[in-house]
């Protein structure tokens, strides 16, 4: 019986072996699998790394394609035809209404993030990616790109009472500040939009400084001489 038993296992144990020795076609699952990387049987635009039975899902980036052969992403893959492939997510994808938090099931693009206004989500193939907006701008939904002012998110969205004033002089934060656009304190070439306590740093165009008292950028100020430098407090 003993002898029964070992003859058993040392099948089972070639047959795993040869199985993990086979290199698949492609892969949807990396149980039994060889580690390394291979074609994934869902979508030309991805390959799996397999570890120790473990499988990871991996994006070619711009779009290129898995090919097996070579072992890597390139422009027109020999070994997985896009036009065919069924992608990973075939009916349920969807342009979201909305923030977004995850990227399963959602269409390619650029959205609102769900958790912060100064980043928004781009998903590529159900991979997410959280990128931030530079120079404190705002994500805009609408207009999908990042903005001085967003129609679709307000940062940090606080409530003030009817007794905000407008500040005298230049200013260094818009806390309990009326809405509007001021004088900027460390820099003529800048002033600043108060939006809900919110301070936006906006730049004038080129060689003009802001007129706190014109509200807008001019080529000579009265409230801002100095050239790029702080001269108000």
């Amino acid at each position: 019986m003993e002898r029964f038993t070992f003859l058993i296992n040392f099948i089972l144990a070639m047959l795993y072996a040869t199985k993990t020795a086979a290199s698949p076609s492609c892969v949807d699952s990396c149980f039994g699998v060889k580690n390394g990387y291979y074609q994934y049987c869902l979508s030309c635009q991805q390959y799996v790394t397999c570890v120790y039975g473990i499988m990871y899902i991996r994006p070619c980036p711009d779009d290129l394609e898995w090919d097996d052969e070579a072992k890597k992403c390139v422009w027109t893959s020999t070994t997985c035809d896009a036009k065919s492939n069924s992608r990973r997510f075939p009916l349920e994808v969807v342009a979201p209404k909305g923030c977004v938090d995850s990227c399963f099931g959602v269409q390619n693009g650029e959205y609102q993030y769900c958790s912060n206004c100064h980043q928004y989500v781009s998903c590529a193939y159900g991979f997410k990616f959280i990128m931030p907006c530079p120079d404190h701008l705002v994500w805009d939904d609408f207009l999908k790109k990042c903005n001085w002012v967003s129609s679709t998110c307000q940062p940090h969205a606080r409530i003030f009472t009817s007794d905000r004033e407008s500040p005298k002089g230049c200013v260094k934060s818009c806390e309990d500040v009326r809405d509007g656009q001021y004088q900027y304190c460390p820099d003529c070439r800048h002033y600043v939009s108060c939006v809900h306590g919110n301070m936006y740093i906006i730049p004038c165009s080129s060689d003009k400084l802001w007129d706190d008292n014109e509200k807008r950028c001019v080529r000579i100020s009265f409230t801002c001489a100095a050239l790029g430098t702080d001269n108000h407090d």
